[in-house]
C-alpha cells in the first residue's frame, strides 16, 4: 500500500511537470517529501522542487537544493537513476540565467569529470557554449557548441539545431556575415526543427543583405513566406 501511495504521488508531480504548472510542482513536491522522506523517489521529488524553483526565477534557492542533493551522488553508480546527471545541468542553468558564468563553467567541468561518458553531457556543453557567448568569449563558445553538435548522444537533437544556430550568431555578432551565414544553412538543412529552420533562415536573409546581396536576400524571404 504505501508502495503505491509512492508510485502515485510521484505522478503526480511528474504530471505537473510536464505541464509546467511549476507551483503546483512545489507543493506537491513538498508534500511528497513530508510523506516519505526516507522513499527512494525522495530525491527525484527534490530534484523536481528545484526545477520549479528554477521555473519561478527563485535561482538561489533552486541551487541550495540542488547543491545539497548532488552531495549523494558524487559518484557514478552503475545503477543510478536516469536524471542524476541532470543536477549539474540544472545547476548550470541556474548559474546561467543568475549570469554567474564561472560557475556554470565551474559545474560542467565537474560533471565532464566525475563521467567524461555522460550521455547527457552535450545538454551541459550547450548551457557552457551559452556563457562563454554572453561573456564575448567567441572561440570557447564555438568549441563548446561544436562539442554538443558532434556528439554521438545529441546528434540531430533539438540541442544540437540551437547550438548549431547559436553558433552561427557567435560569427554575426562579430559581424563576420559569410560565415555566420554557412552556419545558419547549416540548420537549415541539416535539422528537422521548423522553429529553428525559420530562425536560421531569417537571419541568412539579414546576411545577405549586410553584404548587399539584395536578389538572394529576397529569395530567401520568400522562402519563408512559404
Amino acid at each position: 500500500r504505501e508502495f503505491r501511495r509512492v508510485l502515485f504521488r510521484s505522478h503526480l508531480i511528474g504530471i505537473a511537470v510536464e505541464e509546467e504548472r511549476w507551483n503546483d510542482v512545489s507543493t506537491r513536491a513538498a508534500d511528497f517529501l513530508k510523506r516519505f522522506p526516507l522513499s527512494k523517489q525522495a530525491p527525484h521529488a527534490e530534484f523536481q522542487s528545484a526545477n520549479a524553483l528554477l521555473n519561478q526565477k527563485q535561482y538561489k534557492a533552486a541551487q541550495l537544493t540542488l547543491l545539497t542533493l548532488k552531495v549523494d551522488f558524487q559518484k557514478v553508480s552503475p545503477d543510478e537513476p536516469l536524471w542524476v546527471p541532470q543536477i549539474w545541468i540544472m545547476l548550470a542553468e541556474t548559474y546561467f540565467r543568475a549570469k554567474e558564468y564561472d560557475e556554470v563553467t565551474a559545474v560542467v567541468s565537474e560533471l565532464r569529470t566525475r563521467d567524461p561518458k555522460c550521455p547527457v553531457l552535450y545538454q551541459a556543453d550547450e548551457v557552457l557554449g551559452r556563457g562563454f557567448k554572453n561573456l564575448a568569449q567567441f572561440d570557447e563558445a564555438r568549441t563548446a557548441f561544436r562539442r554538443v553538435i558532434a556528439d554521438p548522444n545529441g546528434r540531430r537533437t533539438e540541442t544540437a539545431a540551437k547550438s548549431q544556430f547559436l553558433l552561427a550568431e557567435t560569427y554575426l555578432i562579430q559581424k563576420d556575415y559569410k560565415n555566420a551565414q554557412a552556419e545558419h544553412f547549416k540548420v537549415y538543412h541539416l535539422y528537422r526543427f521548423p522553429d529553428w529552420q525559420s530562425a536560421s533562415l531569417y537571419q541568412a536573409a539579414l546576411c545577405d543583405e549586410a553584404l548587399k546581396r539584395w536578389n538572394d536576400a529576397a529569395k530567401l524571404y520568400e522562402e519563408l513566406l512559404k
